[in-house]
C-alpha cells in the first residue's frame, strides 16, 4: 500500500513542529521537578539551581521551543490569509 505524496509531505513540513511541541511540553514539566521545586527546600535551593547547567538547558528549551511555536502560528496565520487573498471569483 503506498502512502500518498500529499502525506509525506504534509509529515516533512509539521515534523519539525512536532518535535519542538513535544520539546516544550517535557521541558515545561521537567524544569519545576529539577530546578523549582515547590517546597520550602525548593525555594531556598533556586537561587543556586537556577545557575546549573541542566536548568540552564531547559529554561533554553523553553525560550526557544515557545518562539517557535509562536513563528509557527504566523506562519500558518500568514499562509491561510494568503490562500483566502488570492483567490479569484470569476463573474
Amino acid at each position: 500500500m503506498a502512502i500518498p505524496a500529499m502525506v509525506i509531505v504534509a509529515w516533512k513540513a509539521s515534523s519539525v513542529y512536532i518535535f519542538w511541541i513535544g520539546v516544550h511540553y517535557v521541558s515545561a514539566n521537567v524544569y519545576p521537578y529539577f530546578c523549582a521545586d515547590a517546597t520550602i527546600m525548593g525555594l531556598l535551593t533556586s537561587p543556586i539551581l537556577v545557575m546549573t547547567p541542566h536548568c540552564r538547558a531547559l529554561l533554553w528549551a523553553q525560550q526557544t521551543s515557545s518562539l517557535v511555536i509562536q513563528n509557527m502560528w504566523i506562519i500558518i496565520g500568514t499562509w491561510l490569509c494568503s490562500e483566502i487573498l488570492s483567490t479569484k471569483q470569476i463573474m
